[in-house]
């Protein structure tokens, strides 16, 4: 013990000499392994770590999907009727519950705010085994069909919109005229399952039987979206095997009931199981590959950097080293020294490395909770401190082993002898080789593949949506109401809150239309003119929404007032639709029967828009709406605005039932559904950047010394007549070889890439990748020009002498 303190304490004595090496490894190596270990620990969290709940294996969700004539997938979502009687009549699942997911408006409190909503039976509960910080979970008395008001909130919900009341179980919230008793707070603790969509967290649990009206729930022939089968399976069957046995009796059952439904004839259903785990991650193990490789790659290229450092440092020491050999210290104990000395620098980096994994999770957590999975459960932990103790130990042995290598235990006896003058440590030419191929290649790959990332994402934001979106805002209103009236009769509502709203001095215009970043709703067709079937996706507009959005008509003419008051049959449609039904001619004109016995005709044909993250470019049509729509766009007077309380206020003015369901700025939500993009062009930029930092230190660390081991001759060769212009090229055609080789290694990593991952990486790969190619080579040639220049610029720039006498 007394031996080993005595080297912590040499150890230290020599390190604080040199603060600014210290400095340079802890700060490098400590933001390196930062990211290592948050994407460590994110790696596990996603691809290891069991879902924290009960017998987590043994859940899954049933998933079914409607199968076309031609054998494509239609949709993967349960009818209403379907999912019931699947959920009474399976025998697999020893547990199982509902979940349908929406939003809601509390009109109970005054901000009527818009909430998610969960309305679950009470084994949801049970099945995940929901801790509660007040009161009850649902239970039996909430079953399915017992139509019991009670509702249990989030911790957040309570903490939020109730500021914490300790009386909160007496207190009672209202939903769609319906007033629910709250009988429970679910602790902060709960982790909410990510089956449905990422990032989502329900604020509000009511019981299923309030989760549709009574029309909804008696149609066969209609999906209802963001609804589930969760159980626990308790079957000695394979997953196969149930999934064959259960889809003949759900596909019979369906088939009985929609038989009368032209459109459907020989469509089929198909039951799958899905693990809780699978739906969780879903394709997000590519993303984390994709991460650790580049994390690891900066790791190295900083460990090289980082060896160069020891390896210079151990030249500084030889004289020291040499006293120690001359006491009688062996190279073994010499590597001890050592490898104290890198042990305690690791120590300290990963110190920092701890304090900047903790600010990464941070950063997951409040902007990537919608693009990775479980980022919520992101903390350090056991995995994070085994790791940690590993590079630790790992980097210390590497770094101790590389600094001793360059050691020449026989030679250090000349080396005091000599005052340490021409016997200092030399890195063999191989070594230097080795560590400027590696440095390229990992480089030069990690540099091209954040550069086409960030190229593509920037591309992504710089596209024009075919739409504006500046001072437009979206309002969507819903009846609070228990029982709703007839459609028709929103249309004197409507028309009187459109009135009070644009009577507002900050509101320029206002159309009784939808935004173009909602959703058009899908609708499958079987165009019998055409003797084809193709989907559209359609949305309901008034005559002035293409005048408000900016969207150009580039054919036909738009709605006219009559069709907008008789609403009759007449489409408006985007360029990719036009090109489809008429590829040589106008559209304009051609009567479209979609196979429900009405005939649409094309009016008009409107410039393709692009919404967020949207890849391929549906086919979408636009239709004349009614007065009774409850959507409307505002387009505010620049530097105006109405907040959501305001909006309220104007509403309650005129029909206190009416409340709002979604209010929310155009801008916004582009910017929201662009995050992505925009994450990954920081991410890029960042990575790319320092890539590049390291790299150029890295290269510039072994040139430099390469350069600074050949004074000597350099100085002859001065002295002898040899230009400046020679010499430059002489020490890059000694560089050339390795960088030339660093460039086809990396050359081929990427072609790796490409084969082994040719699917997710279609689209990427294309002749556009040349100037990215030709930037990342240009930036690698850069590099090893500056540091080839730089080192030997001190030499030939000053006296012949000087580099004679430093070299000798």
């Amino acid at each position: 013990m007394n031996y080993i303190m005595y080297l912590i304490k040499q150890a230290w004595q020599s390190l604080t000499k040199t603060p600014g090496f210290i400095v340079s490894v802890v700060t490098t190596m400590g933001f390196t392994l930062g990211a290592l270990l948050c994407v460590l620990t994110l790696a596990y969290v996603m691809l290891m770590k069991p879902l924290p709940y009960p017998e987590q294996e043994k859940l899954y969700r049933v998933v079914q999907s409607q199968i076309m004539q031609n054998g494509q997938v239609d949709n993967n979502l349960f009818t209403y009727p379907g999912l019931i009687h699947f959920y009474k009549n399976q025998t697999h699942f020893s547990e199982a519950a509902l979940i349908h997911y929406d939003d809601n408006i509390l009109t109970s409190l005054p901000k009527q705010p818009s909430l998610k909503m969960g309305y679950v039976t009470p084994k949801w509960f049970s099945l995940l085994d929901i801790p509660m910080a007040r009161g009850r979970q649902f239970e039996q008395t909430e079953q399915l069909d017992s139509h019991n008001p009670v509702a249990v909130i989030s911790f957040d919900t309570w903490q939020n919109e109730f500021n914490g009341d300790e009386d909160i179980l007496s207190q009672k919230i209202a939903f769609s005229g319906v007033s629910f008793s709250i009988v429970g707070v679910i602790s902060d603790t709960f982790i909410e399952p990510e089956i449905e969509q990422r990032g989502l967290k329900t604020q509000v649990w009511l019981p299923w039987d309030y989760n549709l009206d009574t029309s909804a729930k008696e149609s066969w022939g209609n999906i209802i979206p963001l609804a589930a089968f969760v159980g626990k399976l308790n079957s000695q069957q394979s997953i196969k095997q149930i999934e064959q046995e259960i889809t003949p009796a759900e596909n019979q059952i369906w088939r009985d009931n929609v038989g009368g439904v032209t459109f459907l004839n020989d469509w089929t259903l198909q039951m799958k199981l899905h693990s809780f785990n699978s739906l969780v991650l879903g394709g997000s193990h590519q993303v984390i590959y994709f991460l650790l490789a580049g994390v690891f790659g900066l790791v190295i290229i900083a460990s090289a950097n980082i060896a160069n450092l020891f390896i210079s440092r151990i030249a500084q020491q030889q004289h020291s080293l040499a006293i120690r050999a001359a006491m009688g210290a062996n190279s073994k104990q010499l590597f001890n020294a050592l490898l104290v000395e890198s042990g305690i620098l690791m120590l300290l980096s990963i110190c920092i490395a701890l304090v900047i994994a903790v600010c990464g999770f941070y950063i997951l957590q409040h902007y990537l909770s919608d693009v990775l999975p479980r980022v919520a459960e992101l903390r350090l932990n056991r995995f994070s401190f085994l790791s940690a103790i590993i590079i630790v130990m790992s980097l210390a042995y590497f770094f101790a082993k590389v600094s001793a290598k360059t050691i020449k235990y026989k030679t250090l006896n000349l080396t005091l002898q000599s005052s340490g003058k021409g016997n200092s440590a030399q890195v063999p030419k191989k070594t230097r080789q080795v560590l400027v191929i590696t440095q390229v290649a990992i480089a030069a790959t990690l540099i091209f593949v954040n550069a086409n990332l960030f190229k593509h994402a920037l591309d992504s934001l710089n596209e024009d949506a075919g739409f504006e979106t500046h001072n437009l805002s979206y309002l969507n209103l819903v009846y609070s109401g228990m029982n709703w009236p007839e459609y028709d009769a929103f249309s004197p509502i409507m028309t009187d809150i459109k009135a009070q709203i644009i009577s507002r001095p900050e509101v320029e215009m206002i159309s009784h239309s939808s935004s173009p970043l909602s959703r058009f709703w899908q609708w499958p067709i079987n165009d019998l003119v055409r003797k084809e079937r193709y989907t559209i996706f359609i949305k309901s507009i008034a005559d002035d929404y293409f005048e408000l959005l900016g969207q150009p008509l580039i054919d036909g003419e738009n709605f006219s007032t009559a069709d907008i008051k008789d609403g009759n049959n007449v489409w408006i449609i985007n360029e990719a639709l036009a090109n489809h039904l008429s590829p040589n001619a106008s559209a304009v004109g051609i009567n479209v029967n979609p196979g429900n016995d009405q005939v649409y005709s094309i009016k008009g044909v409107v410039k393709n828009i692009k919404q967020p993250n949207q890849i391929d470019q549906p086919f979408r049509v636009y239709g004349p709406s009614d007065l009774s729509q409850r959507s409307l766009l505002i387009k505010f007077k620049s530097n105006q605005a109405l907040s959501r309380e305001q909006l309220v206020e104007v509403i309650q003015q005129s029909h206190k039932s009416m409340v709002i369901e979604k209010y929310e700025s155009l801008s916004q939500t582009q910017d929201a559904g662009l995050f992505t993009q925009k994450a990954t062009a920081i991410t890029t930029a960042v990575l790319a950047s320092l890539t590049f930092l390291l790299a150029s230190l890295g290269l510039y660390g072994v040139m430099s010394y390469s350069t600074q081991i050949r004074r000597f001759e350099i100085g002859t060769r001065l002295a002898i007549g040899a230009k400046r212009k020679t010499l430059i090229l002489m020490i890059i055609k000694d560089n050339s070889q390795s960088v030339l080789i660093g460039l086809v290694f990396s050359i081929l990593i990427m072609l790796g890439l490409v084969i082994s991952f040719n699917n997710q990486l279609e689209r990427y790969v294309n002749w556009q990748l040349l100037p990215t190619v030709i930037l990342t080579f240009s930036l690698i040639v850069l590099i090893t020009l500056i540091a080839c220049y730089l080192p030997l610029r001190n030499l030939i720039n000053r006296s012949v002498i000087h580099a004679l006498r430093a070299g000798h």
